[in-house]
């Protein structure tokens, strides 16, 4: 079925009725991203829904849901429905690096933060059970405690500050950053696996999304060596003074040097100046961690993950 609104509607309404869940903006910006893709699929039987498009070398699935029946006869769906299918499945994944969307496999019972896709771990334990070829894994960790963080980036910080680095605000408002702002994340990110840019109307969708209507705020930079734009970092402080660390990116030819840690540093001395009680690390891939960076003090409270079939 192609997917419409309806579907969406449904989808949120299932939730609700099954998981508590309270639909909210990020799911319909993740559901308009989805079902604008070509040849995107609605899949809907007795034992479960998901959507789907042609995606890399195969299909990409998410907004996956349980809905009834015996582990068995779910199980046994999914196998006829993956066979329909020809290559590779990927999934739970929204194509963009701005959207993500992974399973929870543990939680320490803590609050969804804002851009986090709720799910139970029994949909993990089902996927588990229908023996993907790889599995990868995620988690969300914080720390209340910063010092540490700065005192190792120091260095870094000393050594890039005399080639030029600095942190600059990025203002939305002004007329053509916002075009600026997207080419510089393609140019980072378009050589990742699965990377999928968004057009110029889905990226002011998703600014607008993170901007208006909330009583979080957007901290976005621009990372500068002397007077070039090498990367850019995305932050969200909630009003219980949690800051979220989302996304932070930098050209390939300034990685490995460094400038990583340096960013992290004073990112950490930007939250402890607006008064921050927490960190969270968002959704970041267990084997991607900032050099040197200390994690004694970090506690994790989510883990998640995706799979290929």
């Amino acid at each position: 079925m192609i997917p419409t609104l309806d579907h969406f509607q449904n989808f949120v309404r299932y939730r609700k009725a099954n998981l508590g869940h309270e639909s909210c903006d990020y799911e319909r910006t993740c559901w308009d991203f989805y079902s604008s893709k070509i040849n995107a699929q609605w899949i809907d039987n007795d034992y479960f829904c998901f959507g789907t498009y042609p995606f890399m070398d195969g299909h990409a699935f998410g907004f996956f849901e349980l809905k009834g029946g015996t582990e068995e006869n779910q199980r046994e769906a999914w196998a006829q429905t993956r066979a329909q299918f020809v290559g590779p499945l990927y999934g739970p994944i929204n194509g963009s690096t701005f959207l993500p969307y992974k399973f929870i496999s543990m939680t320490n019972g803590g609050p969804i933060f804002p851009g986090e896709w709720e799910s139970a771990p029994y949909v993990a334990n089902f996927f588990n059970a229908c023996r993907p070829k790889k599995v990868v894994k995620y988690r969300s960790a914080y720390r209340t405690h910063f010092d540490g963080v700065i005192e190792v980036s120091e260095p870094f910080v000393q050594d890039w500050y005399d080639q030029g680095f600095s942190l600059e605000h990025i203002e939305l408002g002004s007329s053509g950053t916002a075009d600026a702002l997207l080419n510089l994340i393609d140019a980072i990110f378009s050589g990742n696996w699965g990377y999928e840019s968004m057009t110029k109307v889905q990226f002011q969708n998703w600014l607008q999304h993170i901007t208006a209507g909330s009583n979080n705020t957007p901290l976005l930079y621009w990372v500068q060596i002397k007077d070039q734009k090498v990367g850019f970092a995305y932050l969200s402080e909630l009003p219980d003074a949690t800051i979220i660390f989302k996304t932070i990116g930098i050209l390939r030819e300034f990685q490995a040097k460094g400038l990583g840690n340096a960013i992290a540093g004073q990112l950490h001395k930007v939250a402890k100046s607006r008064n921050a009680q927490k960190c969270i690390y968002a959704l970041v891939q267990v084997d991607n961690r900032v050099n040197r960076m200390p994690d004694s003090d970090i506690s994790i409270m989510r883990e998640y993950e995706t799979y290929i079939f």
